[in-house]
Parts: structure tokens; C-alpha cells; sequence
């Protein structure tokens, strides 16, 4: 159920006090909000406090959704907002966890190249600031436009293409000197 009409109908049903259909979005979107949470809070057990608080809060407010724009972009900007504010509440640290993603294995000969690929790149995106994460993670993975991530972000459309622009450098940079470090441990 992709399509934007069924997606509003099923939000109306739960305004209306169908409130177990909401066990329906919640599955259709917690992959991608628990990712989303990861790459900001690069800590999995808050990215799912923060994500479980995110859809709470999305449940509590879902008569505030404008249908305006896809539910998803109105979800993925709570979750958003929930993992900068659970980064406010805490102290850095040090401990960084790799989430993993789900890409497809092509052919067995791949395979090694495929998890080499996935390594590096969630170790990249693990060592970017959280916005930089967020942004490069919302482009490339959830494939949003710049418009959507505006708007998840609260950024204007110049801004995120700018800060997207920064975060592929950033992101090069640290292939760049993860990939350095790597091949002088051979």
C-alpha cells in the first residue's frame, strides 16, 4: 500500500479510532526510522529509544499531519528531531556501532567485494557528523529528494544541497583515510 490516497485513508481510519491500523505504519516505516536514528545518534541502543519515542509522538500528533506532504517525510523528520534532541541529553561518546545495510548479493564472487563495500561505507558514514550522516543516508538510501530532506531537516533546499555537497567530501575523506589505515595493516 504505497499509494498516497490508501496511505491518507488508512491515517483517517486511526484519527477515527481504528488505532491498531497504526501497527501497519509502524511497520512499513521502522526500518528506515531506526536507520535514520542510528546514523544521528550512532548508537544503537538509543537510536531505538529514539525511534520508539518518535513513533509515539507521531501517534499522539497524527490529527496534526497535513496531508500536505507524504507521512513518511512528516515521520522521518520526528525521528529526526527525537535523535538530535537524545544527542543533547547526552554526553558524547566514543562507542560507535555499524549498522548495517541491506544490499542485495548479486553473485557469489561478489559477495566478498559487496561486504567490503558495506564495511567501509557504514564506517565512513559512522565517522560523519550526524547531520552529514543524516543527509548522505536520506539521499542515497531512502533516495529522497532534496525538497523531502528540506523538510525533514527544517532546512531550506540551497541549504541541504550545500551541506549534501559538504557531506560527499567529508564522506570521500573518510573512505579516503579509513581505506589509508586499512591497507597498512596488510
Amino acid at each position: 500500500m504505497n499509494n498516497l490516497a490508501e496511505e491518507n485513508t488508512l491515517i483517517e481510519s486511526i484519527i477515527s479510532g481504528k488505532k491498531e491500523d497504526y501497527a501497519i505504519l509502524v511497520n512499513r516505516y521502522k526500518g528506515f526510522a531506526f536507520s535514520l536514528a542510528v546514523r544521528v545518534l550512532k548508537n544503537r541502543e538509543e537510536a531505538e529509544e529514539a525511534t520508539q519515542e518518535a513513533f509515539i509522538k507521531a501517534f499522539q500528533h497524527l490529527k496534526h499531519y497535513k496531508k500536505e506532504s507524504k507521512f513518511s517525510s512528516w515521520l522521518y523528520r520526528i525521528v529526526y528531531n527525537e535523535s538530535i534532541n537524545q544527542t543533547r541529553k547526552r554526553k558524547k561518546t566514543e562507542s560507535f556501532e555499524i549498522h548495517k545495510f541491506d544490499v542485495p548479493v548479486q553473485r557469489k564472487s561478489d559477495n566478498m567485494e559487496i561486504k567490503d563495500r558495506k564495511k567501509y561505507i557504514d564506517l565512513a558514514l559512522n565517522n560523519l557528523p550526524e547531520q552529514d550522516s543524516a543527509i548522505i543516508s536520506l539521499f542515497y538510501l531512502q533516495e529522497m529528494n532534496l525538497a523531502e530532506i528540506s523538510e525533514i531537516m527544517s532546512l531550506s533546499s540551497n541549504n541541504v544541497k550545500i551541506k549534501l555537497h559538504r557531506a560527499r567530501k567529508k564522506m570521500a575523506g573518510a573512505l579516503h583515510r579509513i581505506l589509508k589505515e586499512e591497507s597498512l595493516t596488510l
